[in-house]
Order: structure tokens, then C-alpha cells, then sequence
């Protein structure tokens, strides 16, 4: 389960492997292996399995001492979650964990995270997460509580941390492809309630299995940020207080937790630290321990609210006059509670003495730096102001992250647009903002000869960090920055981020398209644009008028990113990304224009009201994904271009278009919207992807995909989707209402396991394939396939008679047929362009749909949908007759259903008189001795006729079954129908009984089943010839007349081999064989 050892992880000059770095110092070898108990695992997993099962090997859990332990699954399929479950065992007052899981990342990859609700939170603790923070070679991530119910806002009771067995957190990975995973649990650390480390022990222990299945697209390696240059902070003057209000809060947590953040996506856990100062410890690390140390160190307060809520309701919230927010409209600068701190220079030196009222650095200057650290000293609201001397543009250059905004007495509004010649966005579309004030990180990273080589990372840290609430940043522009504007934690909330250049200059310019277009830079955790995550909540990015409209365009990843458990009911509105300022040319995100993901939840992307709309276009990635686990829930993506231009009505693809999707949602996201009203068209991909095992119950309903908002087609690209639900992604809704048109096919439901994918009142057309395709492509005509695979490949209705007022025809029994003006003419299939109306077919298989609005020669076309929910592909197109006189009665034609026992894998099973108890279950084979033997021995099938009305006449009935293994000699076989009422149970049945304990009907021959449950005389026979090669077929023809007394119910078989041999040979496949070649029934019938 876990390896905790020493040696192991000490390199031969005594150095801790952990410290392995070009710019790590010597860490006092005592201390370090005290705090760094190494813990790891090699795992390989593989071949699916359901439920947990501790890793073998010699972790002793009787032993008294503290374990830390990982549960994984045994075996799991290519893409099958694999959840790996963290606990400690014997440990007393737990508070605290982190260790990092190390794979290889271009074969598997994260999928999720939960730690809030686990037993330190049922305990009454606040836990806090510490990531995920993907690396180049895994994840890393932890978590911290809190001695009260809200972190945030802390109470006079105090509760202890956990003891005993405490889970602690269940991360979720995924195997792409196939073969050995290993993954090795690196860095474990279990801390107490004063962030002390609590010493946990187990033995090395590796597991070695394979994951099976067919490969899926190989992932990118991750790169890492270059270690940032070290951080620009004065000392604090009390201990702990690390943002140097004067107090201890959540607030310097927090600066922990940024710093243990980028601390792992720099790869600097310990020695040349970036920001030194958050290592409270002094043991020359940053992690888990000093977070802990701080959160523990927060003296609890008596009374009820934060700082931040009880200043809102007493002096108010501090907004500039120029403000046009509705919300926020009403503030004015009156209400700041102190001096307009104003930034008069763009150098970035500290302020001299913060909290002393006066922005001054040594020089005497007010940098934006010193008024940040000035705010944060001082109670109440505060307005940054620039007043930098000069025209043009004033470029801010940091040399490190700035102060974060972490004032909880009041709200900091940080406006650029009070520099002179700055003016807010007046446009309705587009942005004129005039932006006079840019914050830019450091400069590239070069070698030494000065070049800047393809492939090196670039030295990256944060623009802006907010910690706490009501803040407001507008009118800057942002770039080469880790982040511009990072949002986190349970206690940044009601923030607004508007009016603002992200990633770009302020004259709308790139910087990033100059450096290099190959390939992302700053890993997958870095060089993005705005960033929520770790519970940031209801903040605002955008607003409903045009001066709140961001750019948010050329980050080097993703535009927006909301991340993590508690990160929930965020807004972004009339934001342009991916786009210049003008909305003409092409300024992408490198990566998604958004994308939520690790149970980020209930987040709002858009909007139906006027100016909510997003136009999210250009972009690298897909303009939205929404991903990683089933808690990645309720977000809505409403209202939104996506693809096109800023009229949503044209688009250029070499501008507009995003490289991917115009949503994605993947690995697990779950109950998701997308609609009302968005339009997306123009994309390289198509419009909505849907992909990943538990991926359910995401809706997609009145969009445009592939039209314009004027109805102008805007084709996605060629062998694009409209909808493609692949690879395990079930209980999709597509519809009603949405338009799907100048795709590549409409709707594909591709794979095998992708079921219940409702499709339903949309209008389809001009797609170059199919407008729904059941996988594999083209028209799958009924019962060509075994009722199994996407959508079990539904039969279409048959269509037999079309007037002005009603459609007629048969289809699945009780499905629900809708009924649809095609696109397309007799003898097409579809596709449906215009919904008509819909009826349930009856118990005898037919239906007849009444409507209305068609005329004489039109063509008419029709879906099934059963009541699980799987919708059909449309049917074959039936012309519109005049209806004058009765139409001819159509003479349908023979029908055909394929069936197999309950399914794909289903009920059969063999028994034998040698065993006369003796239960078979779910055997991968069948065999069968000679009847007329010592020790008879048979095998039972049964086919679910339910789908077949009993009204129906029988044409022909064939039974196929396939041989496992070869046997010398021939065998000739017998099919007996079992009389009507004998019922039975794969997993109960024997020789003696039906279901373990109903004995068969009758007795004679021995008794079992030889009796008079079988009828008098086989309905049809079938040999095995001598040494006939391994899956050979074996049919038998079945008498119509006898399996027709089955219609609409179940037939039950029995097989016997006649002669005298007690051979078991050869064996036949079952339906529980690994093999497709599975018993197979196949029945032609004529509805009456």
C-alpha cells in the first residue's frame, strides 16, 4: 500500500532526493527527515475491476503506530476511473496531509479531487484544499483545517484534529493508454493541529498490473514554470503576520497556500525558495507543515461575521465614480474611510512603512506595490488611483508577484482608469478602451548566449493575488504574468474583475504570439489569464455594460480558469476572448478560453440577459471546457458566440475559429447545460463533445450549431460534429430546440457504452453525413446489429403511410416515435429539419402521429425513443400524400430482430446430471454431454421476445452459436423450446432446480430437466464438424410455428448433444465470453 522508508529516498552524499534541484541549498539532514518521511508506492494498474482492495504487501494495519494509507482498485480499463483513496490509521490529532502521486503524464492524467467532505469535516474541521498542482512527472496536493466550522471566519470553540482512521482525501486518475501505470506516492506528510509532524510508518510496497483496452490520444508532456526570481517583501513584524496588517488571519494562511502553489509548479519544494518568508517552520521547505503552523495559530473571534462583512454593513463598499456597474453603481469615492492612495510611479519598490497612511517607498515614490501593502495595513475601503507623470502608456515591470490583496477590513478597488488619458469601453461590441497603466512580469528566459531556445520555460509569477472580498481591479492591462488576476480561497468572493487587458498589451498586442507558437509554456498550471480556485466564490469577471467588458486574449494557456471543491456560483459575462480589442483579429488563448474543472461548480458562463453574452473565439483549445469528475456540476454556458465574430452572425475561420470544440465537457462532468442561445459555428471541431466514464445528465438545448445567429451557415469544420458523445459518455439530452446544421453528421453517439442519449425535437439539416449517427458511420438498418452498441442501435420506425394530418408506421413497442419534415427525399433517412409531433407506439408495435402544417409531397421522417432513453437514427423518408382517398394499405415487409440473451451478455448457463446441484453462473463457455449418456449433460438460453408483438407472424427464426475450442470428432445438437412457465436463473439454476430451490417440472429420464419442462420434440438441430477451427459458426433453423408461441415474451432453450459420449468437447462460446461472438437469435416477422 505505502512505502514510508528513509534510505530510500536519500541520495549517496546524504542529500534528501526530494531536494534534487540545480538551485536547491543544503537543508540540515535531521530536521528535513523529520519533516519528510518519504512515502512510495510503485502501483501498475490495469484490467477493470469494480470496488477498492488494499494494495498487497506488508503495511502492518493492526499495528498501533500512525500509517498514512492508499487504497487503489485492483484493475481498471483504459480510460476506467482509477480512484486511489488516501487515509491515515493510529494517528492522534490529525489536521493535515500533502504528497504528491508521480506517473508518467503522457500516458495517464489527472481526473479529480475531493478532500473538503471527507472525516476531518465530518469531525466539524474546515478543510481547505492544497491543489491539485499538476507536475511535469504527476500531482501534487494536501489539504489543511481549520478549529472551526469556516476557516474563514473563525469561532471561539476549538476543535481537535482527527484520530483513529481518517480518510483523507479520493483523487481520481485516468490511463490513456494501455500497459504498466506506475505510480509512486512521493512526499508524504501528515501534520497535527500546530502544524507539527506526526511521524507515520509502513513498508515498500509495489503492485504490478496492466491497464487493458485500446489506446486513446496521447497527451502532451507538461513543462514546468523556470523558478521565478524571490519574492519583494518586507519582513513582518510579528510573527506569522505575513501580509503585515498587524494581525494573524486567514488572510496569511493564505499567503502560504500561494506560496506552497507555486512552490510545486516551480519544482522548488525546498532550498532556493521563491517566497522564503511563508516557510514558517524554518526547515528550509514550503509545505503542508507551514500552512498548518499558521491556521492553527488564528486566535478565534466571539463574534459572528468576518472583518470584511461587518465593514460593508458600517462603512460601505468603495467604488470610483466611473464606475457604471448596475451593482455596484451607487459607490463613490466619498466613501473610502481613507486617503485616495495614489500611484505615481511604475518602479516597483516597497513602501518604506506600511500602515503609516502615506504610500512611500524610500525614494519617496508611490508604486503600485507600496499602495497594495499600504491597503492591506490600513481598516476599512481604500481606492488605488494612478497619477504616473507623463502621456502614453506607463508599463508597470514587477520583479516578483505583488502583495496580495488580502484585506478583510474593507474592500481594495485598484481603478487604471483614473490615469490621465485612460478612458472605459463605450462600444456596445467590441472595446475602445484606452488603457494607460500595464502590469508585465519578468523578461524570457534565455541561455547564456543570450537566445531564446524553443522549448524553455519562461520565469513566470502572479500579477495580483486576491485573498479576500469585494475588491475591484479594472483598467489595467496584464501580460507575461503566471497569472494576471488570481482569485483564491473560501474567503475571495463578491470580487470584480472588469474593463481590464488580459494577456495582451494595452495597445491590444500580443506578447505571447511573439515569443513562440508551438507549444505552451508554464505548464498546465501556469500562464493563465484569471484564475479562481482553492473555494472562490461568487466573484465577478465582466458585467452586464459595456465599461466592464474584458479582452481576455493571448494568455499562454487558458483565458479563464476555475478550479477545485467550494470554487462556485462565479460569473463571466460580455467578455471577448481569444480576440483583439476590435474583435477582427486574432489574439488567442493558448490554451481553452475557459475552462472549469475539478469540481469547480454552479459557475455561470454568459447569460440570456442583455449584456451577458461572451464571445469566446480564436482560441488554441476549445472556447469552453468543463471537466474532471461528476462534481464538476450545474455549470451553464448560456447565451455565448462561440466560433464566430462579435455579430454572431459571420466569422473568418483563420480568426474566429477555435482549433478544438466549442465545448467540451469530459472526464466525468456531470448535469451540465449548454443553452439557451448560444451560437456556435466555425469551430475546427465542432460544437459539443461530450467523452469520459460517469460523464452524464449534461443537457444541450436551443443553440444554433453550425448557423449564425441570422440564420447564415457557418459550417464547423470539416469532419466536424454538431454533438459527438464518445467513449463512455451516457444520459445525454440533446435538445429540444436546438438548430444543427453544415456539419460533418449532426449527432454521433460513436462508441459501444455510449447509451441513453436522448435526442430529441431539434431541427437538423444540410449535415454532410447522417443527422444522428448510431456508430459506426452511415445508416445502420434495422436489426443489421445486435441490439447493443450506442444507443443499443435503436431500430428506426418504419414508416408505412404519410397524410396531411397523420403519420403511421410501426416501431419498438411503448417507444415514443417523433415525427419530423425531412431535409432530404424518399429514400434518404433524414434528416429531420422540422419537428412535427410525437405519439407512443402501442403494445402491438404500431403508432400513428397526428399533425399538422405539411403539405402534399412533402417528405416526412421519423426517431424511436425507448423508454430508457436511447433515441434511434431517423428512419427511411416517406413522401406527404394528398389524403383525398384512403391511401393504399401498405403491406410492411418482413422485419428482423437479432437478439441475444438479455443482451449483450446475458442469461444462459449449462447443467449436468454428474453435478446434479452444482451451479454454473456466469461460465465463459457452454458444453454438452450426450443425452442418451451415463452423465447427461445440457446447457439453457433464453431471448427476450418482449420486443416482438404476439400479433406478429413468424417467417424465419435462426440460432447461431460459435465453438471456443476444437475437438476432433463431430457433434450433433437438439434445441428444445421449454414449455411456457419455465422460468429459471442463471445463477440458481442445476440439474435438480430452476433457481436453487423450485425443482423442474416432471421427473422422467433421471429426473432435472430431461422432464416435461421440454417440449415433445426439438425445434431445430445444428452440428459441430470434426476439428473445425475455434469460432466456427453453428446454426440451427428454428420452427416458426413453435418459437412463435414465444412472441412477446421470453423463449427459454435447452440444447442437448445427442448420442452416448460423456465428453464435454467441444465447448461453445457464451454470452459471458470476452469474445463478440456471443449466442446469437435472429428472427424475421411480419407485423399484423
Amino acid at each position: 500500500m505505502v512505502d514510508i522508508t528513509i534510505a530510500s529516498n536519500v541520495i549517496a552524499d546524504g542529500t534528501p532526493r526530494y531536494m534534487r534541484n540545480p538551485m536547491a541549498h543544503p537543508v540540515p539532514l535531521a530536521k528535513a527527515l523529520a519533516r519528510y518521511v518519504a512515502v512510495f508506492v510503485a502501483m501498475t494498474v490495469a484490467l477493470p475491476l469494480t470496488g477498492f482492495v488494499p494494495l498487497p504487501g506488508k503495511v502492518d494495519v493492526s499495528a498501533t503506530s500512525p500509517v498514512l494509507v492508499v487504497d487503489a482498485p485492483k484493475r481498471v480499463a483504459v480510460g476506467e476511473p482509477i480512484t486511489l483513496t488516501v487515509s491515515t490509521r493510529n494517528a492522534v490529532d490529525v489536521a493535515g496531509y500533502e504528497l504528491a502521486l508521480r506517473f508518467d503524464t503522457t500516458v495517464a492524467h489527472l481526473r479529480g479531487l475531493h478532500q473538503r467532505q471527507q472525516d476531518l469535516k465530518k469531525l466539524g474541521r474546515d478543510v481547505q484544499t492544497l491543489g491539485s498542482v499538476e507536475l511535469p512527472d504527476g500531482v501534487a496536493f494536501g489539504a489543511y483545517s481549520c478549529s472551526a466550522a469556516n476557516c474563514a471566519q473563525p469561532k471561539a470553540n476549538r476543535l481537535p484534529g482527527g484520530r483513529g482512521t481518517l480518510r483523507l482525501a479520493k483523487v481520481t486518475l485516468v490511463a490513456d493508454q494501455p500497459g504498466p501505470l506506475t505510480i509512486r506516492v512521493d512526499r508524504g506528510v501528515v501534520v497535527d493541529v500546530r502544524g507539527e509532524n506526526i511521524p507515520v510508518s509502513g513498508a515498500l510496497q509495489t503492485l504490478t498490473v496492466d491497464v487493458a483496452g485500446v489506446a486513446q490520444m496521447p497527451r502532451t508532456p507538461r513543462v514546468r514554470l523556470s523558478p521565478a526570481v524571490r519574492e519583494r517583501t518586507p519582513a513582518a513584524s510579528i510573527p506569522l503576520d505575513l501580509n503585515g496588517d498587524g494581525r494573524v488571519s486567514h488572510a496569511d494562511t493564505m499567503e502560504v497556500v500561494l506560496a506552497w502553489t507555486t512552490a510545486r509548479e516551480a519544482g522548488i519544494v525546498c532550498g532556493s525558495l521563491p517566497e522564503a518568508s511563508r516557510d514558517v517552520t524554518g526547515d528550509g521547505c514550503i509545505d503542508v507543515a507551514d500552512v498548518q503552523r499558521v491556521a492553527g495559530s488564528i486566535i478565534p473571534t466571539t463574534t459572528s461575521g468576518t472583518r470584511s462583512q461587518r465593514a460593508a454593513r458600517t462603512g460601505g463598499i468603495l467604488r470610483p465614480i466611473s464606475f457604471g456597474s448596475s451593482r455596484l453603481r451607487t459607490a463613490t469615492v466619498s466613501q473610502a474611510v481613507r486617503p485616495t492612495l495614489y500611484v505615481n510611479s511604475t518602479g516597483d519598490d516597497v513602501d518604506a512603512a506600511p500602515g503609516d497612511g502615506v504610500c512611500a517607498t524610500a525614494a519617496g515614490a508611490c508604486t503600485l506595490r507600496a499602495a497594495i501593502a499600504e491597503a492591506n495595513k490600513q481598516s476599512g475601503a481604500n481606492l488605488i488611483a494612478f497619477a504616473i507623470p507623463g502621456t502614453g502608456v506607463h508599463t508597470i515591470a514587477l520583479a516578483s508577484s505583488l502583495p496580495s490583496i488580502s484585506d478583510e477590513t474593507g474592500p481594495t478597488t485598484i481603478d487604471g482608469y483614473t490615469q490621465a488619458g485612460a478612458q472605459p469601453n463605450t462600444d456596445p461590441l467590441v472595446s475602445n478602451a484606452q488603457i494607460k497603466v500595464e502590469v508585465v512580469g519578468s523578461e524570457l528566459v534565455v541561455n547564456p548566449d543570450g537566445k531564446y531556445v524553443e522549448g524553455e520555460a519562461l520565469a513566470l509569477f502572479d500579477a495580483i493575488r486576491v485573498t479576500s472580498p469585494n475588491n475591484l481591479i479594472r483598467g489595467l492591462a496584464f501580460y507575461r504574468t503566471a497569472r494576471s488576476i488570481w482569485m483564491s480561497g473560501t474567503n475571495s468572493y463578491e470580487n470584480s474583475v472588469v474593463g481590464n487587458f488580459v494577456g495582451m498589451t494595452a495597445a491590444g498586442q500580443p506578447w505571447y504570439d511573439q515569443i513562440a507558437q508551438l507549444t505552451k509554456r508554464g505548464g498546465e498550471n501556469g500562464a493563465k489569464g484569471v484564475v479562481m480556485n482553492y473555494g472562490a466564490h461568487h466573484n465577478h469577471v465582466g458585467g452586464v455594460t459595456a465599461v466592464e467588458r474584458n479582452i481576455i486574449s493571448g494568455n499562454a494557456n487558458d483565458g479563464i480558469h476555475i478550479q477545485a471543491e467550494g470554487s462556485e456560483y462565479n460569473k463571466v459575462l460580455n467578455n471577448l476572448f481569444g480576440l483583439g480589442p476590435n474583435g477582427r483579429t486574432r489574439v488567442r488563448n493558448w490554451g481553452d478560453g475557459l475552462d472549469v474543472n475539478v469540481c469547480a461548480s454552479h459557475n455561470q458562463i454568459g447569460g440570456t440577459a442583455a449584456g451577458q453574452r461572451n464571445v469566446i473565439s480564436g482560441n488554441s483549445g476549445d472556447g469552453v471546457e468543463i471537466s474532471h469528475e461528476t462534481c464538476t456540476t450545474q455549470n451553464s454556458v448560456a447565451g455565448n458566440y462561440i466560433g464566430t465574430d462579435v455579430t454572431g452572425s459571420s466569422a473568418t475561420s483563420g480568426v474566429h475559429a477555435n482549433t478544438g470544440f466549442a465545448v467540451t465537457l469530459e472526464d466525468g462532468a456531470s448535469a451540465n447545460t449548454i443553452g439557451p442561445n448560444n451560437v456556435m459555428a466555425n469551430n475546427t471541431k465542432g460544437g459539443v463533445q461530450m467523452y469520459g466514464y460517469n460523464d452524464v445528465g449534461n443537457r444541450v438545448f436551443e443553440n444554433r450549431i453550425g448557423v449564425g445567429l441570422n440564420g447564415t451557415a457557418l459550417p464547423n469544420g470539416s469532419g466536424s460534429y454538431g454533438v459527438l458523445i464518445r467513449y463512455h459518455a451516457t444520459d445525454a439530452l440533446i435538445g429540444p430546440n436546438n438548430i444543427i446544421a453544415n456539419n460533418g453528421v449532426g449527432v454521433m453517439v460513436r462508441d459501444n457504452d455510449n447509451d441513453q442519449s436522448t435526442i430529441t425535437q431539434n431541427s437538423m439539416y444540410s449535415n454532410s453525413g447522417l443527422g444522428i449517427d448510431l456508430g459506426p458511420s452511415d445508416v445502420n438498418l434495422n436489426n443489421q446489429y445486435v441490439h447493443s452498441g450506442p444507443n443499443e442501435r435503436l431500430n428506426f420506425p418504419v414508416l408505412t403511410s404519410a397524410s396531411l394530418t397523420a403519420v403511421a408506421g410501426t416501431a419498438c413497442v411503448t417507444c415514443t416515435v417523433e415525427v419530423f419534415v425531412a431535409d432530404s427525399g424518399a429514400g434518404a433517412y433524414g434528416e429531420g429539419k422540422r419537428y412535427l409531433q410525437k405519439a407512443v407506439v402501442g403494445s402491438d408495435g404500431r403508432f400513428t402521429v397526428s399533425i399538422t402544417g405539411v403539405a402534399v409531397g412533402d417528405v416526412v421522417t421519423a426517431t424511436a425513443t425507448d423508454a430508457t432513453g436511447n433515441t434511434s437514427e431517423f428512419s427511411l423518408n416517406l413522401v406527404v400524400s394528398d389524403g383525398s382517398s384512403p391511401p393504399p394499405t401498405a403491406t410492411p415487409g418482413p422485419m428482423t430482430e437479432t437478439l441475444q440473451p438479455n443482451g449483450v451478455v446475458g442469461k444462459d448457463t449449462r447443467v449436468a446430471k454428474g453435478a446434479a446441484t452444482t451451479n454454473y453462473g456466469t461460465s465463459t463457455s457452454l458444453a454438452a454431454s450426450g443425452k442418451d449418456s451415463t452423465q447427461p449433460g445440457y446447457f439453457l438460453l433464453a431471448f427476450d421476445l418482449s420486443g416482438v408483438a404476439s400479433t406478429n407472424s413468424c417467417v424465419d427464426v435462426t440460432l447461431t452459436l460459435w465453438n471456443a475450442t476444437t475437438f476432433a470428432a463431430s457433434a450433433d445438437y437438439e434445441v428444445y423450446p421449454l414449455i411456457a412457465n419455465s422460468d429459471w436463473t442463471e445463477t440458481g439454476a442445476t440439474w435438480n432446480t430452476k433457481n436453487g430451490t423450485t425443482t423442474w417440472t416432471g421427473g422422467a429420464n433421471g429426473g432435472g430437466v430431461q422432464g416435461v419442462d421440454v417440449t415433445s420434440a426439438p425445434a431445430g438441430t445444428f452440428r459441430y464438424g470434426a476439428n473445425a477451427p475455434v469460432d466456427s459458426a453453428l446454426t440451427a433453423t428454428l420452427d416458426c410455428a413453435v418459437i412463435r408461441s414465444r412472441f412477446g415474451g421470453t423463449l427459454n432453450l435447452l440444447v442437448k448433444r445427442t448420442g452416448t459420449s460423456t465428453s464435454l468437447e467441444p465447448s461453445l462460446r457464451s454470452s459471458d465470453s470476452s469474445s463478440t461472438n456471443k449466442p446469437r437469435l435472429v428472427i424475421s416477422h411480419i407485423a399484423k
